[in-house]
This record gives C-alpha cells, structure tokens and sequence, in this order.
C-alpha cells in the first residue's frame, strides 16, 4: 500500500482519502472485489485515524443509467455500518443535480458529496445549478479545470468557472478544498503549486 509510507513516524495528518480502486474494470459488479476494497479502505481509514472516505463513482464506476435501488442493496449495509461509526462517507458521481439529489434521499444522513470543479464541466454540468441543488450536502471540494467533452488542463486554461469557488467555500458542510489540477509541462511540484495558488487569489480576488 503506497499510502504507508507517507503515514511512518513521524506521521503525515491525512483528513481523507480517495478510494480510486472503485474506478478499475470490474470491481463494482464483482462482489468480493468490492467488500475487499470497501473494507480495506475502512480498515486503513481507522488505523490512520482518517476521517472521510471519498467514494469515486466515476469512469468504470459511474452511476448513470445505474438503478439506485440496486446501488443501495449493493452498498447500503457498509454504508450505514461506516456512517455509525462516525466516518464521512463523500460521493463523487458524475450524475445530474436531480438524480444525485435523488440518490442522497436514498441513502439518508452521514453521506455527503466531494464537489469536483473540473469533472462536472467537463461533462457540460451548470456548476451553479448543482450548488444550489445540493450544496448543504458538500463536505468536499476539488479545485480543478477541464475542457468540455475534454481532459484536464492546467488551472485557469479551460472551461471551468472557477468563480463558483465564491459559493463554494461559503457552503457551511465544507470542511476540505484541495487541488487536483493538471501538471504543467516543465514546472516543479512547488512551482505548480505556486501557479495555482495565485489563479485562485486572482479569481477570490475578483482579477
């Protein structure tokens, strides 16, 4: 497990971490796949002292056109049971507003929604109407840019209105914003970090 070593003595804070093995062929419709990812995630999660739990319903993982009854038979037990003990549980999907919000009627409290900036643009979603549909349900933000129908591009290039960051980190449930941006070709980790650290300013700023 790679995430090991960045938690040796001394040991590194982690609020949350993002379970990206949902996102391989196979492990939703594969049952002991499945248990096995949930549970290890919890285990670690647990040992780590981590708190939140980001579910990525994304690519293979994706829920749309998925019946959200099935979902809840699939999940629903580890999800209540990881709830109860106090952990977050913050879906990413790539659903509508509407059937997100739907979604979360099913699944009741303790689960709430990490708000990727540059997934939703690039598959064409009204930012803003996704904040107002759900946004007392956000615990999780994602600072990213996207081209539309396209890839990740570094922040401040795309299609993303980044603007909503305004909204965003006002929501009352937002307690994590990181970035997930591009790597710009030619740039150290520091210097990239700069450069988006300065593209959000400019845009809380107003520039």
């Amino acid at each position: 497990y790679a995430g090991d070593s960045l938690l040796s003595d001394p040991p590194v804070p982690i609020s949350g971490v993002c379970l990206d093995t949902m996102m391989e062929p196979g492990v939703i419709a594969d049952g002991s796949k499945r248990s096995t990812c949930f549970q290890d995630a919890l285990t670690r999660a647990r040992g780590y002292g981590i708190k939140r739990i980001i579910l990525p319903f994304l690519e293979n993982a994706s829920l749309r056109g998925f019946n959200h009854e099935l979902l809840l038979g699939i999940f629903g037990a580890q999800f209540a049971s990881t709830v109860a003990t106090g952990l977050v549980l913050s879906l990413e999907t790539d659903l509508a507003a509407a059937d997100l919000v739907s979604l979360l009627a099913l699944m009741g409290p303790g689960v709430r929604v990490t708000f990727d900036i540059g997934n939703l643009t690039k598959l064409g979603y009204d930012l803003d109407e996704h904040i107002d549909s759900y946004g007392h349900m956000i615990d999780n933000v994602h600072i990213k840019d996207c081209l539309i129908g396209g890839h990740t591009v570094p922040l401040g290039t795309g299609d993303a209105n980044l603007s909503c960051l305004h909204r965003l980190i006002k929501l009352p449930n937002v307690e994590a914003v990181s970035f997930q941006t591009a790597r710009n070709v030619g740039l150290t980790e520091s210097a990239i970090y700069s450069y988006n650290l300065a593209v959000v300013e400019r845009v809380l700023n107003g520039a």
